[in-house]
């Protein structure tokens, strides 16, 4: 074939790759012309629903505290600015809904450095944004939050003079505070220089975790509606001088029990504490606290035991974590002196070997009242005795036997599970008039004691199996929330009820 042919062909070819790109755009602009028309006639469901509607809908979405502390660097991804930037109606919605703007957060470390700099732009943009919420009150939340690059971070110009600015000016309108900083900037902020007269809640603290406080100083004097204080990190409450009087609930890390004579209006308390630098010479009496738990810090263990040291006869709940020695003892002697009205008893029996009659006999104190029995790290001693707890050698109407017991959690637990064990004691709790009818049981445990999806039903393997799942599944049908997991997986959660020959009653003792 000639060079002249070879060009003749090239240029039909590229005749006809021009049109059919021409025939492409044709199309593409039917297309989008098409989309138009479709999306101008088309009633798309959400964008039909009232306003007020809506605003319930947008007002759910808005992320709490404790998922804005976790996910600090995703502030822009959540309600409201997320949903300002989905389409015109929605944009308006959010902007014109003074509730979705009532609260703001601010990770200082982490804005951007141009726009820090600028002067009055950070306080330009908290104007505009609590602007929006009208005459709402207002919750600040404030971070210098530690990061890979906390050093380059911390030389943010947002300082606590900046800053100080910004919270006494609205100060009148805040009703939640919450202050993630070192202590000397703290200090700074001039808290106890101006009144909070709508302040219910507040948290302060070293969000690097300082356990080497400096002088305390006096925070929120002026702030009387103040009910509720939270300290984070590992900031200790003698770290600040703090209106303890008012205070109904307290969250945070103690060193001494003086919380419990300085707050005669607690109602529940939080506490953390390693150690105890001061050990009352009598057991403090506090007649109004309801509920009281007490652990280490996060990354320690064995915290100081201050049962010995409390006589607490309003309390309902209480919860401990591992302790420095068995509690049991201590925990009998509080009981007796405090004879609360206990409701709710969650306890790590970690260190219990082979002592639970010793456990009955407070169980003997509370028994009267115990509604939910939460258990962390209980070996098989323990299992026995709780699935007993109602055997013919004990008096049906004794509170040992926790005739009003209605939830029982057996968490962590250090060994596996004896099902026909917990199958009569189920029944016997659902249907003998002498007890409460049981209204749920959980049991976790680590996940080597449940090697396959078959169940052990007891070590003398009388028992089929299946057949002890469905004597649960049967206790599911008529009522009782049945979950028995390992780490990774749900072996038995909300069993249903497997029809068959067989009546699944109860068994026989």
């Amino acid at each position: 074939m000639s060079t002249a042919d070879l060009r003749r062909q090239l240029t039909q070819i590229e005749a006809a790759i021009s049109q059919q790109k021409s025939a492409l755009a044709s199309l593409e602009r039917d297309k989008e012309a098409l989309q138009r028309q479709l999306y101008a006639a088309s009633n798309f469901p959400v964008l039909t629903l009232p306003v007020e509607i809506t605003t319930k809908i947008f007002s759910q979405c808005l992320p709490d505290v404790e998922y804005l502390r976790s996910c600090f660097s995703q502030v822009k991804l959540q309600a409201p600015m997320v949903l300002t930037g989905v389409c015109r109606a929605w944009r308006d919605i959010t902007l014109t809904t003074p509730a979705l703007w009532a609260a703001l957060y601010l990770p200082l470390n982490l804005m951007n450095p141009a726009f820090v700099t600028e002067t009055g732009r950070v306080e330009e943009f908290i104007d505009k944004w609590i602007n929006r919420a009208g005459l709402y009150p207002l919750s600040l939340i404030f971070y210098t939050r530690e990061g890979p690059n906390f050093e380059k971070e911390a030389k943010n110009p947002i300082g606590p003079i900046r800053l100080r600015e910004i919270i006494h000016r609205y100060a009148h309108r805040v009703q939640y505070l919450e202050l993630g900083m070192p202590q000397d900037h703290i200090r700074q902020l001039g808290l106890d220089s101006c009144s909070f007269p709508l302040l219910q809640e507040a948290a302060l603290g070293d969000s690097r975790g300082d356990r080497n406080p400096q002088i305390p100083f006096r925070v929120y004097g002026n702030a009387p509606q103040l009910r509720e204080l939270c300290l984070l990190s590992d900031t200790v409450l003698s770290s600040y001088t703090t209106p303890c009087l008012q205070l109904t609930k307290f969250e945070g890390e103690i060193d001494t029990l003086e919380l419990f004579t300085l707050a005669p209006n607690l109602i529940e308390a939080q506490c953390f504490l390693l150690d105890l630098s001061f050990v009352p010479a009598s057991a403090i009496l506090h007649s109004r606290l309801e509920s009281l738990t007490f652990s280490a810090p996060w990354g320690y263990e064995n915290p100081a035991n201050p049962l010995p040291h409390l006589t607490l006869p309003a309390l309902r709940s209480l919860s401990f974590g591992q302790l420095e020695e068995s509690p049991v003892q201590s925990l009998y002697s509080f009981l007796t002196r405090s004879s609360p009205p206990l409701r709710t008893l969650s306890v790590d029996v970690y260190r219990e070997r082979d002592a639970f009659p010793a456990w009955e006999s407070c169980f003997s104190c509370v028994g009267a009242t115990l509604e939910n029995l939460e258990l962390m790290f209980a070996n098989s001693e323990f299992h026995t005795g709780i699935f007993h707890l109602d055997s013919q050698t004990m008096e049906k109407d004794s509170p040992s036997c926790l005739p009003r017991l209605r939830t029982l959690n057996i968490l962590e637990s250090q060994v596996g599970l004896d099902f026909w064990a917990l199958v009569h004691f189920l029944y016997k709790r659902s249907t003998t008039s002498s007890f409460a009818k049981i209204r749920s049981f959980r049991f976790t445990s680590s996940e080597h004691f449940f090697p396959s999806d078959r169940f052990s039903a007891g070590a003398s393997g009388e028992y089929h199996e299946d057949e002890a799942t469905n004597h649960l599944a049967n206790l599911a049908s008529k009522g009782i929330d049945i979950r028995i997991e390992s780490m990774h997986k749900a072996h038995v959660n909300h069993v249903q009820y497997v029809p068959g020959d067989e009546a699944y009653d109860a068994p026989r003792t």
